[in-house]
């Protein structure tokens, strides 16, 4: 791969470790938009809830070069992840509005008080924050684009994508956005 390539021959690097791709599919061509030397966010939230092999084992194997010696365990189980972002809100600036922001990707507001994760009883449903703070006056808050992750765990694809959005049912902010054909045939 001539980028791992390039980091020994015009760095002195031998990079061992994890390398994300992003990529997009046009026409059966694929493009690189992105590569990072880490797990990708949302694809991290689904990859690593798989893994029956611990983390720290798989990289201690990757460091020691005896990684293709081991067997790594994945769960059969199917994972779907739905990501709540912050929409279009009202901006308010000294009790006077002032517009609009239009949500992520663009401008986004933060301190919207997040609600209704408590209601979420399934535990093949799991949350994790990306965008969120705590608040002393409001509890769990939005603070980021994107502000959370809803997975949903379950025998088939269908199964899992209906937990994930059941439990994205539940979650409550101003502005709260996100896609409804995530894991659809």
């Amino acid at each position: 791969m001539p980028l791992i390539k390039g980091f020994e021959e015009k760095e002195g690097i031998q990079y061992k470790g994890i390398l994300y791709l992003g990529l997009m599919l046009s026409d059966e061509t694929p493009y690189l938009l992105e590569a990072n030397v880490r797990l990708g966010d949302p694809e991290a939230e689904v990859i690593l809830p798989q893994l029956k092999t611990p983390l720290s084992d798989i990289s201690f194997q990757i460091i020691s070069g005896v990684l293709s010696e081991k067997k790594v365990e994945w769960s059969q189980d199917y994972y779907c992840d739905v990501v709540a972002a912050a929409g279009r809100t009202r901006q308010v600036r000294h009790g006077k509005n002032k517009g609009w922001y239009p949500g992520y990707p663009a401008r986004y507001g933060k301190g919207y008080a997040i609600t209704g994760i408590e209601n979420i009883r399934n535990s093949n449903c799991k949350i994790f924050f990306a965008g969120v703070n705590n608040s002393d006056e409001k509890g769990l808050v939005t603070d980021g684009g994107r502000v959370l992750h809803v997975v949903g765990r379950g025998n088939s694809l269908h199964e899992a994508r209906d937990i994930a959005y059941n439990g994205m049912e539940q979650i409550h902010f101003e502005g709260i956005r996100y896609r409804r054909d995530i894991g659809k045939d």
